[in-house]
């Protein structure tokens, strides 16, 4: 992420966004990085629509431990004594650390903000936070009839001001919109960001999370003649069973090419790095 972004991941202040669409692990690689912030002892607080408490606790272990969700669900069949206490021990560190994770309903950002207040206040301990939103389509609008670059300029505008003010490094996920799907290429692009391009502009950086396998998969499906074929063989090749991509369609400083490929773990739902391990970046 950092070798992406060109800088250290990810900076007080400054509002990042995450695009991918519904099914390729943005979720997953949210949990990763909430883990890691964790860890390092910043106070993190994620306002998930789609997520439960309960559910981010499993699948974290799940990451960090690879004791799936299905053994965790069944425990007294499905794991060992050890692994029990190994998921025990981990929920009862993170019940310890500075998390907060509040599952929201029609929240608007205004709402969301005073949650953020009011964590920071609460647990704030001199080191950065990290402020998560699972995803801006989710997020209330002021008025329902705005059109979605509206909608996203109103939210993105209010959070940037928020991780100015508190000096917090703040992380909005957004699902990517149909149009990818419709071109050959379905790599991400700027015109797939919740709002379209013109959305980029209040965010220091975009990430974006692509998994191949997945569109190459659904293409297959209803393929139909050789055309379809060497279109798919063109655009997809071989060998990317698994495989992930990160990269950018913004940077503030850097280069915006650069681009990171990931193993994707889907037994444990976790992101593993398929370079040289380098001394972790803090936040």
């Amino acid at each position: 992420m950092a070798k992406v972004l060109s800088e250290p991941v990810f900076e007080a202040g400054n509002l990042y966004g995450l695009l991918s669409s519904s099914g390729e692990g943005k979720s997953s690689l949210t949990m990763q990085l909430i883990y890691h912030a964790v860890r390092e002892g910043h106070p993190v607080l994620f306002l998930s629509y789609d997520q439960s408490s309960a559910q981010c606790v499993r699948q974290m272990i799940a990451q960090v431990h690879g004791i799936d969700v299905r053994q965790q669900r069944d425990p007294a069949r499905m794991m060992t004594q050890k692994e029990q206490d190994d998921c025990v021990r981990f929920a009862t560190w993170l019940d310890q650390q500075p998390l907060e994770i509040i599952r929201c309903q029609r929240e608007g950002v205004g709402q969301l903000t005073a949650y953020a207040r009011r964590f920071m206040k609460k647990r704030g301990n001199g080191k950065t936070p990290f402020i998560v939103i699972d995803h801006i389509g989710k997020v209330k609008p002021r008025d329902p009839k705005l059109s979605p670059d509206r909608i996203s300029g109103e939210v993105t505008v209010e959070l940037k001001s928020l991780a100015d003010e508190a000096h917090a490094s703040v992380l909005i996920l957004n699902q990517r919109n149909g149009g990818g799907s419709r071109r050959d290429n379905p790599r991400p692009i700027s015109a797939d960001l919740y709002g379209g391009e013109g959305a980029r502009a209040d965010y220091d950086a975009v990430v974006t999370l692509y998994r191949p396998e997945k569109y190459k998969k659904e293409r297959e499906d209803v393929a139909a003649k050789p055309s379809d074929w060497a279109t798919i063989n063109r655009v997809f090749g071989s060998e990317i069973e698994g495989i992930a991509e990160i990269a950018a369609i913004k940077v503030r400083f850097g280069d915006p090419t650069i681009r990171e490929r990931l193993k994707f773990e889907a037994r444990c739902t976790r992101y593993v790095s398929m370079q040289p391990e380098r001394p972790a970046e803090l936040f």
